[in-house]
């Protein structure tokens, strides 16, 4: 296996972890920022991640040139090659190396996708809560129509309210 493509791939792997690193930091800011519904600051995030998933996608596409040519000299066909299987068959003294490169871009990936995941439900909720209120507006929906009574119980809006809510 040549050093130099193997050093080349880990650079990048190092370069992708520092990305998806930032990356992170974004989604953590936009949980805070959807939590607040802070329009304008999500715009801010948003073209920043954007921004760095496409460094992030051109990255990927040079790391996996470079794994098939460490494929080539391994003996392995491209379309076979695991992360994981390259760094096997790493030459002497690059082992400890490759391990720390490897976890720490497993790590930032794991992270990544699990901030994604609540920013997802963020989204969903307050797309629920919209979609809740509109229906509301509208006079549709399982709550349209009904008012409490004094007494604490549920009970039927009169006419106005409902022609009311239908101008709105």
């Amino acid at each position: 296996m040549d050093p130099q493509r193997l050093n080349q791939l880990l650079a990048i792997m190092e370069e992708q972890t520092k990305i998806m690193g930032d990356l992170t930091a974004l989604s953590k800011k936009k949980a805070q920022v959807l939590v607040d519904a802070n329009l304008d600051e999500l715009d801010i995030l948003l073209r920043g991640e954007q921004a760095l998933v496409w460094q992030l996608g051109r990255l990927e596409e040079r790391r996996f040139q470079q794994q098939a040519a460490v494929a080539a000299d391994i003996g392995i066909h491209p379309s076979q090659v695991t992360l994981e299987r390259l760094l096997t068959d790493v030459p002497e003294g690059y082992g400890n190396r490759c391990d720390e490169v490897a976890r720490q871009y497993g790590e930032t990936a794991k992270e990544l996708t699990q901030v994604n995941q609540l920013n997802t439900e963020l989204i969903q909720q307050a797309m629920a809560y919209v979609d809740f209120s509109l229906q509301l507006l509208g006079g549709r929906g399982p709550a349209a129509g009904q008012v409490y009574s004094p007494r604490g119980q549920q009970g039927q809006a009169d006419g106005k309210l409902r022609r009311l809510d239908n101008r709105v």
